[in-house]
């Protein structure tokens, strides 16, 4: 948990941050309910992650949200890194990223690190942070092998996942394309619905506690 004090008039404004893995909704709770008399917070950004740990390296993946806009980041050593699925300023965006690369450059070693770690988050602003349960399921991508698809999509899927400028293909050769990665699915979009499915209970609940014990001023 950490608190950021926010530049402004007076530099009033106090932005708050806490990652429920690590600190309990009670403790949270607790913890700022001094800031209570203001009631004047907002909740600002709902984010639900998937982490998938020693499971499978998404390098070896294409991912696809279709009529949503991308945009990748790939290490200095040409490999997939971050993948982004929808505007910084968009109330729905999904970002899939390699989250033992992140951890090695914060300083951890790879010892201590696990063999693969992948994360996939879904960030939610606004009326999509408020219909969280139904708007998750939505941006979820389908995951298909590269090793899966016919040499001429492997090669499209090759050019989308390094963020390369793909403009001259057609409409119709990306519609066809997104086709084959469809037949081609993995099950993970259904491991993570399922996963997803198995945990909104305990999320609903440390969400609403966070709604009911602070007069917000919006989500």
């Amino acid at each position: 948990m950490a608190m950021y004090y926010l530049p402004g008039n007076d530099n009033q404004g106090v932005r708050i941050e806490f990652n429920p893995n690590y600190i309990s909704v009670d403790e949270v709770i607790k913890r700022i309910s001094f800031l209570t008399s203001r009631n004047d917070f907002r909740l600002s950004r709902l984010d639900i992650a998937f982490d998938l740990v020693n499971e499978h390296d998404l390098r070896q993946f294409v991912f696809d949200l279709p009529r949503v806009k991308r945009n990748g980041f790939k290490s200095s050593s040409g490999h997939l890194e971050t993948m982004y699925f929808g505007a910084s300023t968009s109330s729905k965006r999904l970002r899939v990223y390699d989250k033992k690369a992140e951890r090695m450059s914060a300083g951890y070693s790879e010892t201590q690190l696990a063999n693969s770690w992948w994360r996939i988050e879904v960030q939610l602003r606004h009326a999509a942070a408020c219909d969280w349960k139904h708007t998750v399921p939505t941006m979820l991508p389908v995951f298909t092998r590269m090793s899966d698809l016919p040499e001429l999509y492997r090669l499209i899927s090759i050019g989308m996942m390094s963020d390369a400028d793909m403009s001259f293909l057609s409409k119709q050769k990306l519609r066809t394309w997104r086709s084959k990665i469809c037949s081609a699915q993995t099950d993970l979009k259904d491991v993570l619905l399922s996963t997803f499915n198995d945990n909104v209970h305990q999320l609903d609940v440390q969400i609403n506690t966070i709604l009911d014990n602070f007069e917000l001023e919006s989500v």
